[in-house]
């Protein structure tokens, strides 16, 4: 056995080198130099990265020890390499220090590569190649090029204003690569093609893209186009995301051809639904099975829920027969699970009887943590399928969390030959409207109105109409979403075409006219047909239709000034029920400061969307001189109307196959038929308004009769004999189009000197008589709570109950935090929002609302004690939270509604402008009024983003 001494004698003899020595240190002067000069090279220094420039070498690979060069035992300075000491590898390296000129020509190569940045597929190849062209001097992999354009995107190494000029600059003359230049094959990537022609290599990949989507369009055209829409598939949601909006781009440049082809609305409602098949499956999303007549089963249980149960009835038979064996029991059929119970450890048959009462609390312990395991696995399932549905459908999470959970059985189910019958009688009654003598007025009143110019559809008119649709909303029998209108752009001018040919033609296909009513119970019991509200879907291209000649109508009714002022239905730019709820505080305050008299009524309608006949629908557009086109078309339309109920969940309801024919009232589910419904009660309006009747907010003012919003009426007098009046016109109105009152949901008010009198009601005929309120009764109008004006501190006190609570629900669902951020901010402050401008909110009243919401994100763990309040109100995309915040929305919405009345230059406004001097939280008539504060997004970064940013700590509650 040598010694060291001994080995290090023999190495020196054979010029071996040391063990300890690093394999770059130099050897002794007895080794003799090669004859060729080798470049030296740092010895910290490594060939492999992409961060240093090397000359093009082609060095024999090296191992590289893990730990690294162990460091030299010398204490003096680090002497230079021998002239014969072993070089590294790839020769000299140095670091390469990337300029602007070359991270511009690697975003020159870059854009050319990617054609501008929209073809990313295999591009590293195309990188690398144009590369060269453009520096060949430099040699460096696929790999470092393409970091290096991440690097100077991420880092903004160049400016927007440089990156669009070399995009342009490639876009207009892209770099030629020529055919003889190769790519090495060590410097391109694992990914890459051998093939170095970057037009070559561009055709070919959007030649098969195209194939592919040519090939699935021709086949679902084949297949689908000339089906019956009740026999086609669900289509399913298309997930928006780069790939596939480039193939919604694609797709619509292919179906282009066809809609030049297209004979009419079906075939080109036939072609889109072809298209939307061809996407799902190039994007290879499932498509939905259609089944009408089988409701929808529960899912089963499953495996791994059942495999946990199995170990748990297991465990506990095992437990059981192990305390029979404690009391003495040892036959044959008790020991044999007891020799299960104690298999796989040491223990001895003699011993069992002393290791029992261990061996029970073990399988108690393992039943406790299987149990255990099942509700975690069944948390986080729970928790996948609420954020899942939330993103899907919002509405439907805040529907189940406002309704009150009911067991419902088939007992429980309404009677579908009873639920048939309920809304045939409704809707297949068709009546006819009386003219009597009041019709001469509104004829006079109409004398002046100019004849409505003649409708031209154009493919403008259909993008307009289109854009605002929502994407996935319920569609009607056709199937056919409206994210598929909006997508394929070139159907909008074949879409213009055929509804100008339809509206000159006067007809529509059957199939466009006919609705899917879904039934939704609203409240009572569950087997009474009254008490479902229905929901009516009707088909994509129908509804974009009359979205069109519902802006047509829209104008002509507001260059000719045809909507009464007290009707804010369905009114461009108005501000709706708040408008019209601060119209009526400032009354009621007013007659209850000044100690004047007052007499109003509520007025509601029975049924009033499904009640106005069909007769005075038509009437009332030719009284308004609507384009005769137009009124034959819609005639034509309103005779083809018909429905199909359907309960949630369940197949077809109807008594027989024959759908329900709509012969009376509004097709509700379509945009027309809202403007159309409050057209038909503007008459109301003008008699109303022709009476002379009514009270005046101030002298020489104007004389407010009513207010209407939609069907939602409020009468006014100074005394209880000229309400009687107002009600009698209201009564041979509503009667001549046979519109019946809901008398137990009307009521009447008498105020006399500011007081609430008592009254026997108002019989204002044989038959109809309304109920009087007394001064501790109050009546919901427009959302809120009131009698002679509101109570503000009663209605603040609910609207806290019911704002908390619903916080308190979102906060204990299982939703991810930016999905409780969106349930707060779309379904919990809203119920605030709603008061801001008509509820008078002091500034501590809304800091002490914000302050409890922190609180209770703070119990939750949403929120840290000590970290920033201002960034919880920052958006999500600004780096904050994205929580509204009620005083900056308060501030904003009471700013809003100022400047909204004090603009209006309507004699109603006017009158409220000038008396309200504290009548209304807006204060109009104060010219002294501050404006308050209002932070914005800037001010609230710079606060978070400040060192000595002051932040509030959140008090928690003990548990």
């Amino acid at each position: 056995m040598l010694t060291r001494r001994a080995a290090a004698a023999l190495r020196a003899q054979t010029h071996l080198p040391s063990p300890t020595s690093s394999p770059s240190s130099a050897p002794p002067p007895s080794v003799p130099v090669p004859d060729e000069e080798v470049p030296l090279t740092d010895a910290g220094a490594s060939s492999s990265s992409d961060e240093y420039f090397s000359p093009p070498t082609t060095p024999p690979p090296s191992r590289r020890r893990r730990g690294g060069r162990r460091p030299s035992s010398r204490l003096g300075p680090r002497s230079p390499l021998a002239s014969g000491g072993v070089p590294a590898p790839g020769g000299n390296v140095s670091r390469m220090k990337w300029t602007r000129s070359i991270n511009e020509n690697v975003m020159r190569a870059y854009f050319g590569a990617t054609v501008g940045g929209s073809n990313l597929t295999a591009y590293r190849v195309r990188l690398l190649a144009m590369f060269q062209v453009l520096e060949p001097t430099i040699n460096v992999s696929a790999q470092r090029l393409s970091d290096q354009v991440r690097v100077i995107q991420r880092n903004r190494m160049l400016d927007d204003i440089v990156l669009d000029r070399l995009r342009s600059e490639v876009l207009r003359s892209r770099v030629i690569i020529p055919l003889s230049q190769n790519v090495q094959q060590g410097q391109v990537d694992v990914d890459s093609v051998d093939t170095p022609n970057d037009d070559r290599t561009t055709e070919v990949s959007t030649h098969k893209c195209s194939e592919e989507l040519r090939r699935a369009l021709e086949d679902a055209i084949q297949e689908y186009r000339f089906v019956s829409p009740s026999l086609r598939p669900h289509l399913p949601r298309l997930p928006m995301h780069k790939k596939n909006r480039a193939l919604m781009c694609a797709l619509d440049a292919e179906l282009s051809n066809y809609f030049d082809t297209s004979e009419d609305l079906l075939d080109t409602h036939s072609i889109l639904y072809c298209g939307a098949i061809a996407a799902c499956r190039v994007a290879h999303v499932k498509l939905i099975k259609k089944d009408n007549n089988v409701t929808r089963q529960k899912l089963a249980v499953p495996a791994w829920q059942c495999r946990i149960e199995r170990r748990i009835d297991e465990a506990r038979t095992l437990i059981a027969k192990l305390v029979c064996f404690r009391e003495g029991n040892t036959r044959p059929r008790v020991m044999r699970f007891v020799r299960r119970a104690f298999s796989g450890t040491d223990i001895r048959p003699q011993d069992y009887v002393s290791h029992i009462t261990e061996r029970v609390d073990f399988l108690k312990q393992k039943i406790y943590a299987w149990a255990n395991r099942i509700r975690r696995y069944k948390k986080r399932v729970k928790r996948y399928t609420q954020n899942r549905t939330f993103q899907r459908d919002q509405r439907w999470v805040y529907r189940t969390w406002e309704q009150k959970e009911q067991t419902r059985t088939d007992a429980c189910l309404p009677n579908v030959d009873a639920m048939n019958s309920f809304w045939r009688s409704i809707w297949s009654a068709p009546v006819s409207h009386i003219e009597g003598d009041w019709i001469e007025e509104v004829e006079g009143k109409c004398e002046l109105i100019p004849e409505m110019e003649p409708i031209f559809i154009t493919s403008e008119d259909v993008s307009k109409a289109a854009n605002p649709l929502a994407n996935w909303k319920a569609p009607g029998p056709d199937g056919l979403h409206n994210f598929w209108i909006r997508w394929f752009i070139s159907s909008h001018s074949c879409l213009a075409s055929q509804f100008q040919s339809a509206l000159e033609s006067g007809s529509l296909p059957q199939f466009f006219t006919t609705g899917l009513t879904h039934l939704l119970h609203k409240s009572g019991s569950t087997t009474e047909p009254k008490n479902y509200r229905p929901i009516t879907c009707l088909p994509t291209i129908y509804k974009l239709l009359t979205s069109i000649l519902r802006a047509k109508l829209n104008k002509h009714i507001e260059d000719n000034n045809i909507m009464s002022a007290s009707q804010n239905g369905c009114r461009n730019g108005s501000r709706g029920t708040k408008e019209l709820l601060l119209i009526d505080m400032s009354i009621c305050q007013q007659v209850r400061r000044s100690h004047k008299n007052l007499s109003t009524c509520w007025i509601d309608y029975k049924k009033a969307y499904d009640s106005v006949p069909h007769t005075w629908l038509m009437r009332v557009l030719e009284l308004y001189k609507v384009d005769t086109a137009l009124r034959t078309f819609l005639l034509s339309c309103m005779r083809q109307w018909r429905t199909v109920l359907r309960y949630p969940g369940c197949g077809q309801i109807c008594g027989n196959d024959e759908p329900i024919r709509i012969e009376r009232g509004i097709f509700q589910g379509d945009s027309l038929s809202p403007l159309w419904f409050c057209l038909a009660l503007n008459p109301l309006s003008t008699l109303l308004e022709g009476s002379g009747l009514g009270y005046r907010l101030r002298r020489g003012g104007q004389i407010i009769s009513h207010l209407l919003y939609m069907d939602d009426l409020k009468l006014f007098a100074p005394n209880n004999l000229h309400l009687m009046r107002l009600l009698n016109v209201t009564e041979t109105f509503s009667n001549a189009i046979r519109m019946e009152f809901g008398v137990d949901k009307c009521a009447v008010l008498h105020v006399k000197r500011g007081e609430i009198v008592e009254s026997d009601g108002t019989q204002n005929s044989d038959s109809t008589s309304f109920r009087p309120l007394s001064s501790t009764e109050t009546y919901k109008y427009l959302g809120m709570s009131e009698a002679l004006g509101i109570d503000v501190t009663v209605m603040k006190q609910s609207l806290r109950e019911r704002f908390f609570g619903r916080l308190k629900k979102v906060l204990n669902s299982l939703l991810s935090g930016g999905n409780k951020v969106r349930a707060y901010n779309g379904w919990v402050m809203p119920v605030l929002m709603y008061s801001f401008g008509i509820l008078k909110w002091t500034q501590t009243e809304l800091d002490t609302l914000d302050r409890k919401v922190r609180s209770l994100l703070t119990e939750h763990r949403m929120h840290h004690p000590r970290s920033s309040i201002m960034r919880l109100y920052i958006p999500r995309k600004c780096g904050g939270r994205g929580f509204l915040n009620a005083k900056t929305l308060h501030n904003s919405e009471v700013c809003s509604l100022r400047k909204y009345f004090l603009k209006m230059d309507v004699g109603m406004h006017r009158d409220v402008v000038a008396v309200d001097k504290g009548l209304t939280p807006l204060s109009l008539a104060n010219e002294n009024w501050r404006e308050p504060i209002i932070l914005s997004t800037n001010d609230r970064r710079n606060v978070w983003q400040s060192p000595s940013e002051n932040c509030e700590p959140v008090p928690i509650k003990n548990a």
